[in-house]
């Protein structure tokens, strides 16, 4: 009975750390941060232009924002966010009137072409002007999605930042993740992201493989 237990968590843990193994984050600077920022005051309350290392333009300049961020925009304060659960700074995105928007990107390399890759991020967004649907335009290589929703509250009220996460599969082994914020009307709404992990997803099979694996060795010692 002790050596039926004893096999079967080394099962277990032997599957988990493959999947740990695999879970290594391929993107540069997730969490949005930049030397230089913030800058006393802290933080600077206006647009800044600042790119988190490791992104570049998509289109536009987007700008770092944390959770002080308070600035007058239009006879408005800009906003009340609280912080995600990744902390720190992040990146807020403009919408613009029709497929404008300031986007960023970043190139992924090493990927392997067929393997299944799982993209999460946190997202929340800032009435500006008019109130509006927004959301983020995701694309990876030749694939392109759209993340959840969100409708802008009433002036200087952010929503609650939400978790997103959608798979993709590429065909090339260097492809461009690209975040561009959208909306319904345009209204120059602050589109916000945070926390941007890009994981392989991993092989159920290898993770089995690993585990019989270390049953068969463990049983052999144990004879």
């Amino acid at each position: 009975m002790k050596i039926t237990q004893t096999l079967a968590a080394f099962t277990l843990l032997a599957i988990a750390s493959v999947a740990t193994v695999q879970a290594q984050n391929l993107v540069t600077n997730g969490s949005m941060s930049h030397p230089s920022y913030p800058l006393p005051p802290d933080p600077p309350n206006s647009h800044n232009g600042i790119m988190p290392t490791g992104w570049s333009s998509a289109f536009g300049s987007t700008d770092l924002f944390h959770i002080g961020t308070n600035f007058q925009n239009g006879g408005s304060a800009f906003s009340t966010f609280v912080s995600s659960s990744d902390g720190g700074t992040f990146v807020s995105g403009l919408t613009f009137p029709g497929s404008l928007g300031e986007g960023i990107q970043q190139t992924i390399n090493g990927l392997t072409i067929g393997q299944q890759y799982l993209l999460t991020f946190e997202q929340t967004v800032s009435r500006r002007f008019a109130s509006e649907d927004a959301w983020w335009e995701v694309s990876f290589g030749s694939e392109t999605f759209i993340s959840d929703i969100m409708t802008t509250p009433a002036p200087g009220v952010a929503l609650p930042w939400v978790n997103q996460s959608m798979l993709f599969t590429p065909t090339a082994s260097s492809q461009a993740l690209i975040f561009l914020p959208r909306g319904t009307t345009g209204q120059n709404t602050w589109t916000v992201l945070d926390g941007v992990s890009l994981v392989a997803v991993p092989e159920p099979t290898s993770a089995l493989f690993v585990g019989l694996s270390g049953m068969i060795l463990l049983f052999r010692r144990r004879r």
